[in-house]
């Protein structure tokens, strides 16, 4: 610091730092070091006062004249974060010695303001299901103070032990609430990769990497100042490295963390630091619960579809293996149950956990023979908080640490099939194995492609304009299905509105409905480079749902749906097994549809599938095409005969690779 005054004065320099800042008072030099002392000659300030104190620095009392400079030099501590509740400033006070003297009274100050605290601050990095050895969910978050520009990187290093999944992928996603990031978001747009240091530690004889999780924002979208936060996939260390982390812990209000812990940093290319790092600890490894997962029961009210509303009953014991014995009660405590991405419970959920096992399995006898205890009443639930894909429940004391317990839950199932398709559950510190979920029903694959996109001819009582007029264009629809549609099973097809399915004319109906001409290729294990087996009329059938004409009132005269109807019939010369729509093949169905007359943009086509006795199985939609005009007129002169435009006589050519001489057309939109 360095001022000069232009009167003189007789009292003490004070300097008040921003909050958070520490003055190292016994380590002030009396006037500046180079480059100021090179320049100007300094006057030496009177010795550091013993009231000095963190923020603020005191000298003794002197007299300072006008027109010479003073100065000193001294160290401080910056804090990890600039202050939120004040100004960032130091503050500068020359006091008064004399406060009733004739010489300024009021004393001198002025306020100069601070740089920003360049740190990085907040961070942490959570996983999922912490047991060892486990692939978990790795939460990650920090706020940055500086820019991160291309080619310089936000660099996380993991704890020794934790490594990325075999493939080496990283996979970033953004934090539960959003399945996908926006098309602008820098962290979304932004690569990620890891960094391995070999044999980066020893413990007890054995080497262990150090990966580092290395962020590169995109160009022209560099990661801005505040919150960064995303999720990948990871290992957690092996169960060898636990007492590791639990010799390594940190004690609390360490500033320094030691080698069992995260750290964040934001780094120049040329590997000098933008804002300075932070360290975080990494929990020790909890234990281990003795069971929890999701039983293989389908209670009332279940539903696997995507978005729709469903019921799943878990099953959990929390065991021996931590500090609990067999008999022993559990405190109160929060479990918490995660759900894979997507998932909606609802923030108020309390009314949607049921735990009697009556309600869950018809009778304690039944949920004596699943192995299930009886929820003692006086031990009850006492609070459900939903947020996302994640419940909180609340449980009361009283439970006993060694049986095995059952709830039921509703939520809301996820929209998309994810990667990560894992429940979590913890409770007491201890955490279950990753819990598999279910498949939701919706076909895994389904594209609609059309071999023409031309609309159909615009008709009124019989006079038609444009061309085409009665002509059907093939659709091709290619799909897999998730669940098994076998023989009697149905498979609905909805076009969008103003299509209709061709009907077989004078063919008999099915059901009440009109025949359309299809065809089913089947392709066994995906191979679509294998010749398809092409089912045949016996084994399905193919019908309008149209009920008929809307003038008569005997139906809506829609033909835009139609049902895959799977049949079977026994014939003991063809030993062939009934034909169905199964998960381990890709089928293409080719249908003929009349289009709108006029242009459409392209719009979803609606699929479902049920089971013989109408049960609901997979759903799913795909994008159309965009449904062009048709020309009203095509004409050219390659006809043979009489050319119209030349009035002359020529044969047609026909011939490949030939020249078409005179060769005119006309085209009328």
């Amino acid at each position: 610091m360095v001022f000069l005054l232009d009167v003189d004065f007789q009292g003490s320099l004070e300097i008040s730092a921003p909050v958070g800042f520490e003055w190292l008072s016994s380590l002030v030099q009396k006037q500046p070091g180079a480059p100021y002392n090179e320049t100007y000659t300094f006057q030496n300030l009177p010795e550091v006062s013993s009231s000095s104190q963190g923020a603020m620095l005191r000298f003794l009392e002197t007299t300072f004249l006008k027109n010479v400079r003073y100065g000193f030099e001294a160290p401080i501590y910056v804090p990890d974060v600039g202050p939120v509740t004040s100004l960032s400033a130091f503050y500068i006070s020359l006091l008064v010695a004399d406060p009733l003297g004739p010489a300024l009274p009021e004393g001198i100050s002025s306020v100069v303001f601070a740089d920003p605290v360049r740190a990085i601050v907040d961070s942490m990095a959570r996983s999922s299901n912490k047991l060892p050895g486990t692939t978990a969910e790795l939460m990650l978050k920090l706020r940055i103070a500086t820019m991160v520009e291309m080619p310089s990187v936000l660099e996380i290093t993991m704890p020794p032990g934790y490594s990325p999944l075999p493939g080496g992928q990283c996979g970033k996603r953004p934090w539960p609430g959003q399945l996908e990031f926006s098309d602008t978001s820098p962290i979304g747009l932004s690569t990620c990769s890891f960094e391995r240091d070999v044999a980066a530690i020893t413990y007890e004889q054995k080497e262990y990497d150090v990966f580092r999780i290395r962020i590169t924002p995109m160009d022209s979208f560099p990661l801005m100042p505040g919150l960064v936060q995303f999720r990948i996939d990871i290992i957690n260390p092996p169960g060898e490295l636990s007492s590791f982390y639990i010799e390594n812990e940190p004690a609390p209000g360490d500033r320094i963390c030691g080698p069992a812990c995260w750290r964040f940093q934001t780094q120049m290319s040329t590997g000098e630091l933008i804002d300075a790092p932070q360290t975080v600890a990494s929990e020790p490894p909890p234990f281990e619960m003795a069971l929890g997962g999701i039983m293989q029961i389908w209670p009332p009210g279940r539903n696997d579809r995507p978005n729709k509303n469903s019921r799943l009953i878990f099953h959990f014991s929390l065991g021996t293996a931590g500090p609990y014995r067999a008999g022993d009660m559990m405190p109160a405590g929060e479990l918490e149950l995660v759900g894979p991405p997507g998932t909606i419970i609802p923030t108020r959920c309390y009314h949607l956990v049921e735990t009697r096992v009556v309600n869950l399995f018809g009778s304690v006898f039944n949920a004596t023979q699943l192995g299930v205890n009886v929820w003692d009443p006086n031990s009850p639930v006492t609070g459900c908080e939903g947020n996302g894909e994640t419940a909180l429940i609340s449980l009361s004391p009283g439970l006993v640490a060694s049986y095995v317990y059952a709830f039921r839950i509703d939520i809301v199932n996820p929209g998309i099939q994810t990667a990560s398709n894992f429940w979590t559950m913890t409770l007491l510190d201890h955490f279950a194995q990753p819990i598999p979920s279910f498949n939701l029903w919706a076909f895994p694959e389904i594209s609609v492609s059309s071999l023409a996109r031309n609309s159909r001819p615009s008709c009124y009582q019989g006079d038609c304009v444009g061309a085409g007029a009665g002509v059907a264009i093939p659709v091709q629809l290619t799909l897999r299905t998730q669940n098994v549609v076998s023989t009697s099973g149905q498979m609905i097809i909805t076009a969008p509105l103003e299509f209709g399915f061709d009907p077989v004319a004078n063919a008999p109906l099915i059901e009440g409905d009109k025949q359309t001409p299809c065809l089913i290729r089947e392709y066994e294990n995906h191979n679509m480079s294998a010749l398809p087996y092409t089912w045949r009329m016996a084994e399905r059938d193919c019908v309008i749902v149209d009920r008929g004409n809307p003038l008569d009132g005997t139906g809506t005269g829609d033909t835009r749906t139609v049902r895959i109807i799977v049949r079977y019939q026994f014939n003991p010369a063809d030993l062939r097994p009934p034909k169905a729509f199964r998960p381990n093949a890709t089928f293409v169905i080719y249908f003929w549809i009349h289009p709108p007359m006029t242009f459409r943009p392209a719009e979803a086509w609606m699929l479902e599938s049920f089971s013989p006795t109408g049960e609901e199985l997979d759903i799913g939609s795909a994008m159309g095409w965009e449904v062009r005009r048709v020309m009203t007129l095509f004409e050219h002169s390659n006809t043979g005969g009489i050319n119209q435009f030349t009035q002359t006589i020529a044969p047609a050519v026909t011939a490949g690779n030939a020249l078409v001489p005179n060769f005119a057309r006309v085209l009328l939109r």
